[in-house]
């Protein structure tokens, strides 16, 4: 048995200071015991570090260096290894493939450390997509990997199937692992019970989301002006800073639509008890948590085909899948769950606990612990 008071694991995490679900992820590997060092990659320096164990990078990083990939990567690698005491660490876990996954790669070459490595919607669009001359170093990070962990089916798939040569894909297979993020305790705390039949064809539909082409907003509003035509009386309410001005104006005049720029957790969680269906045909989707805090609140959910969130579920169960752009598609799904609406409400009820913190953290545990196990002996 492993010493769970002496598992250090040592997180790359460019997103850390970006993304809440960083804090709330490590603060409960910390409730089972343990002990989280945190590297943060990033070359804009301009926050203030709250706790010991965090490490942010050299502000005399090269400014030139810093648009040059192996440059930039080799400077993390320097870094930690001049900055963090290696022969203390028993495991990394790199959240980002790219970057980071040089430095892994070095470091257990070096120190016989195994890393987990977590591949995310910026390794994908903003990578492996576009710079064909790195696939084959993603690929050797993943193959050195003791974990590779995939925040859906739809970006496993995705992956082994567009970027990951034949030869390799059932090596990577077998070490890969689906493990979804976790939603705020505050969603779970305050779970509601499954919501009633629609009557009267009178639907409210909710977004909560950054106002983008990619969260695709507009076909909403498409699918809503679809659904009238058939007859129904529909109110879409979208909640989200704006992030693109342009795509917001063809949004804000239209009669159906009620927009809030920020709203609180609680005040997230009143709107979502006071509509229907939540629906985010986004283009492109890691996961989308709030697809997982939608279901908490016994929304049914319609989610992008083969992106994100699509393969958590067999269609039918908590919502359903659509072409991003076929609006048509979205105003149908929503009357397919709106003909079986209580029973689609009570299997995202039973469902919501999957997506607990703790529930998570237990899974990575197991999978640190064999990780570093398999290494010792």
């Amino acid at each position: 048995m492993l010493n769970y008071k002496a598992m250090n694991i040592l997180h790359i995490a460019s997103s850390y200071f970006d993304r809440g679900l960083y804090k709330v992820f490590f603060s409960n590997l910390r409730k089972i015991g343990f002990e989280n060092i945190i590297y943060v990659p990033r070359w804009n320096n301009n926050y203030s570090i709250e706790q010991s164990g965090i490490y942010m990078i050299d502000k005399k990083y090269s400014k030139v260096s810093k648009f040059l990939y192996w440059g930039q990567q080799k400077y993390i690698y320097d870094d930690i290894s001049r900055r963090i005491d290696l022969s203390q660490i028993d495991i990394l876990h790199i959240h980002r493939l790219f970057y980071g996954g040089y430095a892994a790669r070095k470091i257990k070459e070096r120190y016989n450390i195994p890393y987990i490595v977590t591949i995310r919607n910026s390794d994908i669009y903003q990578y492996l997509k576009y710079r064909i001359t790195i696939r084959n170093h993603a690929c050797k990070i993943m193959l050195g990997a003791s974990k590779v962990i995939f925040i859906s089916k739809a970006y496993q798939d995705y992956v082994l199937g567009n970027f990951v040569p034949k030869k390799y894909i059932q090596s990577i297979k077998e070490k890969s692992v689906v493990l979804t993020n976790g939603i705020d305790d505050i969603f779970l705390e305050n779970k509601q019970n499954p919501k009633r039949k629609i009557i009267d064809k009178n639907i409210k539909l909710i977004c909560v989301a950054e106002i983008s082409n990619n969260k695709n907003q507009l076909t909403i509003v498409k699918a809503c002006k679809e659904l009238i035509q058939k007859g129904y009386e529909v109110k879409l309410t979208l909640i989200g800073k704006v992030i693109d001005e342009r795509y917001f104006h063809k949004l804000e005049n239209e009669n159906m639509v009620k927009y809030y720029p920020y709203c609180s957790k609680e005040e997230i969680i009143e709107h979502l008890r006071n509509a229907d269906i939540f629906v985010m045909p986004s283009k492109h989707e890691t996961f989308g948590l709030v697809y997982a805090e939608a279901i908490s609140q016994g929304l049914p959910v319609i989610y992008t085909r083969n992106q994100g969130f699509d393969g958590q579920y067999q269609d039918g169960k908590v919502g359903y899948s659509v072409q991003y752009n076929n609006y048509y598609e979205v105003a149908d799904k929503i009357m397919k769950i709106c003909d079986d609406y209580y029973n689609i409400s009570v299997n995202c009820v039973n469902y919501a606990d999957a997506y607990s913190w703790s529930h998570i953290s237990q899974k990575y545990k197991k999978i640190y612990d064999q990780s570093v196990l398999v290494s010792r002996y």
